[in-house]
């Protein structure tokens, strides 16, 4: 994927057609200053703006490979756009997600939607219970986005992580990770 051609063209119409979506994964942790690699964008989109994104992909050669209620993957006969895989908000927790974003610019000359990292981080606690295969790169993911956002003295926002780490019934977790980053209670 050329992540730069998939900025000029898909997002910008995203951007330019109004859909509700926010970047997430290893791109979105790249435009948030956080180096990991990737080699797809992901991306969380409001199950309503499903037919807009269909019609966006259809005009780079994007074919649906997998749709289910909550997950849909896109990957495109044109070698420069690659895949894109996309998780549908249509639970409170998404949505919530969604009206969060923040609108990010990248190579100086492009604006994308992005989750909060805190955001980010649920995401990444629910990919952990869905499928115990990602626990090492999603616990990574999570430490690297931690480790950054005290790196950056940014506020993390520990009360949106705990509801996270409690609706996933890891609570431990989150009490080993909140001191770790020196706010133990």
């Amino acid at each position: 994927m050329e992540f730069s051609v998939v900025l000029e063209t898909v997002i910008k119409d995203l951007n330019q057609e109004d859909v509700n979506y926010g970047l997430i994964g290893g791109f979105a942790l790249a435009v948030s200053g956080i180096v990991r690699s990737t080699v797809g964008i992901d991306i969380l989109l409001l199950s309503e703006d499903i037919s807009k994104l269909q019609t966006i992909l259809s005009r780079y050669s994007y074919n649906c490979v997998f749709k289910s209620e909550n997950i849909s993957q896109y990957v495109s006969d044109l070698k420069p756009f690659g895949q894109i895989d996309v998780i549908h908000a249509f639970r409170a927790a998404s949505v919530g997600m969604l009206t969060r974003r923040k609108k990010v610019s990248v190579f100086a000359k492009h604006e994308v939607y992005v989750l909060q990292l805190e955001d980010i981080i649920g995401l990444k606690l629910q990919a952990l219970r869905n499928d115990p295969n990602r626990e090492a790169i999603d616990r990574s993911d999570i430490d690297l986005i931690l480790k950054h956002l005290n790196s950056e003295s940014q506020v993390i926002n520990w009360e949106l992580l705990e509801e996270y780490f409690t609706l996933f019934q890891m609570n431990e977790d989150f009490q080993k990770l909140k001191s770790k980053y020196g706010l133990s209670e």
